[in-house]
């Protein structure tokens, strides 16, 4: 191999290598974060508020399932779940519902509740890292370390890269 093409590799392969080394060394570490209070008031909504532990009480039993069984007719249905014609209501829909609703809190609180062996929780983290820490609290170096776990969860997975991708040059300033 020549010598200038050999040197073009090394630095090609070199530069990027060395920036992710650096954005790593100034991200801020993973703050130890307190128990999720179940009296947290979570807006799904313009008028609905839920409180949380009410949400992960019903949310997360049906997390672990892997099909909801349709509801009889005579069944009570649940002010909030009727919201959700699409489909039955997950943990990462009602936490996007929050974000809509500009419920920053609830929706951190909702998306860390999310088990780490559920399918949505790679998702999760980088929304935590992302669309949390990096655009709502304008702290992309604390948001790293949830990006990070994203990847390395779904590493084929094209938005992790780009939510990777957001939050490093968000962390150096570009």
């Amino acid at each position: 191999m020549p010598k200038p093409l050999r040197y073009s590799l090394l630095v090609g392969a070199g530069i990027p290598l060395l920036a992710v080394i650096l954005v790593n060394l100034v991200a801020e570490p993973v703050e130890e974060l307190p128990p999720l209070d179940p009296a947290l008031a979570v807006r799904i909504g313009a008028n609905v508020s839920v409180p949380l532990g009410e949400l992960l009480e019903e949310l997360l039993p049906a997390a672990a399932r892997t099909a909801t069984a349709p509801r009889d007719a005579g069944d009570e249905p649940q002010r909030w779940s009727e919201m959700f014609t699409s489909g039955p209501p997950t943990l990462i829909r009602m936490a996007r519902r929050a974000m809509s609703a500009d419920d920053y809190e609830g929706a951190f609180a909702l998306l860390r509740a999310i088990p780490a062996g559920d399918s949505d929780w790679a998702r999760a983290q980088r929304y935590i890292g992302w669309k949390i820490y990096g655009e709502h609290l304008g702290r992309p170096r604390a948001g790293i370390a949830y990006v990070n776990r994203a990847l390395a969860k779904e590493p084929f997975e094209g938005n992790s890269w780009q939510d990777l991708s957001r939050a490093y040059l968000a962390s150096v300033g570009i």
